[in-house]
């Protein structure tokens, strides 16, 4: 019994990002709704509302307390300080993701007021409102994308409990498949930007184990409740964060049940159903009220604008090598798979062997937005093995039941890729990468050299990506708090250019290290004593020295 609720204790610390994220979103959206607006309690209120459930799941389970708590504060603590040390460089975080958080600071209300940005005005809103709950109570931009990384990390805590429910598989296949499954390429090079991506691959995750836990720990009522709180919490944040989660959340979850119903499960399948549409119309209904309903009142529409064909053109175009232009899905996909990590349209594609890589175009992995190729360097090469692998499972009588079970997995899995017109980009489908792992934890009971090969190079390609993006991203934030100093140190005041994108994103984070600075039209270049960019920011500044000022 301590055994098990050892284990169990890591579910309930696993789960408490994600019933905190639901809890913060249900204060903020409730706020918006009665015009209230966003403000500071929200973030301690719905921590300690959350820390109860904690301490009431611990009771039910019989779980000592310390045993979840210490984890949650660690991740905390350990989340909220990289969050704030670590400085986001990206061009969309602090573009529009940054702008809606301090719009949603001032007087924004998305569900009344209109923004003169569309994006801000139709599209979901679940990020910005947790981490404008973060920034108001904070007082500092970059903890918003505190649970970018909090909620991947609570998600290796759950699948670290699925997997222990496999009696087949070894601790340490345990605690790497959790790392590796957890921060997939596309979730590893988001976890420091307000890029909402890599919680979607979370999301999608949590179907997947949700699954996991009620296939292999049915007979606990208490453990199959918490997967199916964790299968709802992914529905409702995960409609909350961005359009695509409602085709592939959805296909998942279809899937899900086809495999329950065909293996006779029907009890589970039942609980499913009523999780998927409970979760669906919790979702629609109030925490992603708008924009599924405002846009459909207002535009008869619930996707609008993504719907709308010029819009796709003006997001799409901009993105999409040439040679994909004239291909259908299914070849864009397999182009992407198997050529060159790349991340300018302009550039040629090319081919790669697999298991090869080009150093030169690894630098991509530096950023979260990777698009050809950006499930890693080696993904293209695993596939193949994996694929085949399957084939030769499928041949043995022995394990048909297991084949047919992973390959209707594997099905599943691509139908959610293919359901994604521009699933050639990388960052849209992170479950793509799921693929692998699943045929290495099928075969490991039977072929465990072969699960041991496919581990080794899982392994080395997520190690390829953090070697270039955690480095990278904290070069860059050292060189831009060196920045800070020299401003303070030489008393200048900063001259922003009052209509560039990045413009409201430098002008918070100058207000948070008391740096004076000034809206101007254009920086003024006979008051300037010199031009600058901050490290990873589009917008050129002017300084305008304090002895420049004073003198007639």
């Amino acid at each position: 019994m301590q055994q098990k609720n050892q284990s169990l204790s890591y579910l309930i610390a696993g789960l408490f990002p994600w019933f905190w994220m639901g809890i913060i979103q249900l204060f903020a959206m409730s706020s918006l709704y009665l015009g209230i607006g966003n403000k500071p309690w929200i973030f301690p209120v719905s921590f300690l509302v959350s820390l109860g459930g904690l301490l009431l799941a611990n009771q039910q389970l019989e779980i000592n307390h310390r045993k979840t708590l210490i984890p949650v504060l660690l991740m905390l603590f350990a989340c909220l300080g990289i969050s704030r040390f670590i400085f986001d460089t990206t061009f969309d975080g602090q573009d529009y993701h940054q702008e809606a958080i301090l719009k949603l600071l001032q007087d924004w209300n998305p569900v009344s007021k209109p923004s003169y940005f569309s994006i801000h005005h139709h599209y979901p809103v679940g990020s910005w409102v947790t981490s404008a709950s973060v920034v108001s109570f904070t007082g500092m931009i970059e903890t918003g994308k505190l649970f970018q990384l909090l909620l991947v990390i609570g998600t290796v805590y759950i699948s670290y409990f699925s997997l222990s429910l496999i009696p087949t598989l070894t601790q340490w296949l345990r605690i790497l498949t959790s790392i590796i499954i957890t921060f997939n390429p596309v979730s590893l090079v988001q976890t420091l930007s307000h890029y909402v991506d890599g919680m979607l691959g979370a999301c999608y995750l949590a179907v997947i184990l949700g699954g996991v836990i009620l296939w292999f720990g049915n007979d606990h009522k208490k453990t199959s409740l918490l997967a199916y709180i964790l299968i709802g919490l992914s529905i409702v944040i995960g409609f909350s964060l961005k359009f695509t989660a409602v085709p592939i959340l959805g296909m998942l979850i279809i899937g899900t049940g086809i495999i329950f119903f065909i293996n006779q499960k029907i009890a589970i399948l039942k609980g499913l159903i009523l999780t998927a549409g409970s979760g669906g119309m919790l979702a629609i209904g109030l925490f992603a009220f708008h924009p599924y309903m405002t846009n459909t009142l207002r535009h008869g529409d619930p996707f609008f604008p993504f719907n709308d064909p010029e819009h796709q053109t003006a997001i799409i175009r901009t993105q999409l090598p040439d040679e994909l232009l004239d291909k259908n899905r299914l070849e864009k996909l397999v182009l992407s798979t198997f050529s060159q990590t790349e991340n300018t349209p302009n550039e040629p594609l090319k081919w790669k062997i697999p298991f090869t890589f080009n150093p030169e175009k690894l630098r991509f992995f530096k950023g979260p937005d990777t698009r050809v190729g950006g499930w890693g360097p080696w993904f293209g090469g695993m596939l193949i093995l994996s694929l085949s692998g399957w084939i030769f499972l499928l041949k043995d009588k022995k394990n048909h039941k297991l084949a047919l079970n992973t390959g209707l997995c594997i099905v599943f899995i691509l139908g959610s890729v293919f359901i994604i017109p521009e699933a050639w980009n990388a960052r849209y489908v992170p479950q793509y990468f799921f693929i692998p792992v699943i045929v290495m934890l099928a075969f490991y009971p039977q072929k465990g050299w072969f699960s041991r090969i496919l581990l080794c190079c899982l392994v080395v390609n997520m190690l390829i990506i953090a070697g270039y993006y955690f480095p990278h991203n904290y070069k860059q934030s050292l060189k831009i708090y060196e920045q800070i100093r020299n401003l303070k140190q030489q008393e200048a005041k900063v001259l922003i250019p009052r209509y560039h994108s990045q413009a409201q994103s430098l002008a918070r984070r100058l207000t948070e290290y008391d740096i004076p600075f000034e809206h101007v039209s254009f920086p003024n270049a006979k008051n300037c004593t010199q031009a600058m960019r901050f490290h990873g920011n589009a917008s050129e500044v002017c300084l305008e020295t304090q002895t420049r000022e004073k003198s007639p």
